[in-house]
């Protein structure tokens, strides 16, 4: 079986969306983006142990200084290693655009030096700088509830990411039975 980044984050992550987010959902707890974040949030900090953290939102990206105006919904580092960083869409109802999303994980996919820090002094509120460095095997993960003729369900919309995974929440109809959370892997297409 091939994991997506080791086995312990591997099932964390699978309980967190197939089984967890699905069971939020489907009792209607689930109600926008935020919701989303913090039902993830909850089910990977119950999860994992105190090796891992959860960042929401930490951080403005940059890159050579300079802010690129996107903000990761949900960062995880292990120890000192950034690996992974997920970004979250909710249109349950709705065809999902992609074009801005996609454009972020590929650049998120893309980032190998850490230039600002992600987490604070809590006596100043700074930002702790150069203690977190992205894994060699950084994992973007693109979590997404939408309906079923979204573009970015379809893989071949992901050509050209690296250790990329979609987190698919879809209905079909009306029935909660026929709802379907489910992961899939970017080198299905490769």
């Amino acid at each position: 079986m091939e994991y997506i980044f080791n086995q312990h984050l591997d099932a964390a992550l699978r309980q967190a969306w197939t089984v967890d987010m699905k069971n939020q959902f489907n009792i209607g707890v689930v109600s926008s983006e935020r919701a989303m974040q913090a039902e993830l949030y909850y089910s990977l900090r119950t999860l994992l142990n105190e090796k891992y953290k959860i960042f929401v939102e930490p951080i403005e990206i940059r890159i050579k200084g300079n802010l690129k105006g996107m903000v990761p919904d949900l960062i995880i580092t292990h120890e000192q290693e950034i690996i992974c960083i997920i970004e979250i869409k909710y249109m349950p109802w709705k065809n999902i655009l992609h074009k801005n999303d996609m454009d972020k994980i590929n650049f998120y996919s893309t980032l190998s030096k850490v230039e600002q820090g992600i987490k604070i002094n809590p006596l100043t509120g700074d930002y702790i700088q150069n203690e977190f460095t992205y894994s060699e095997s950084l994992v973007t993960i693109f979590a997404a509830i939408g309906k079923s003729t979204s573009q970015p369900f379809d893989l071949k919309n992901w050509s050209g990411t690296k250790n990329t995974y979609l987190f698919i929440g879809t209905k079909n109809n009306e029935n909660l039975d026929s709802i379907v959370f489910e992961i899939k892997s970017i080198h299905e297409i490769d």
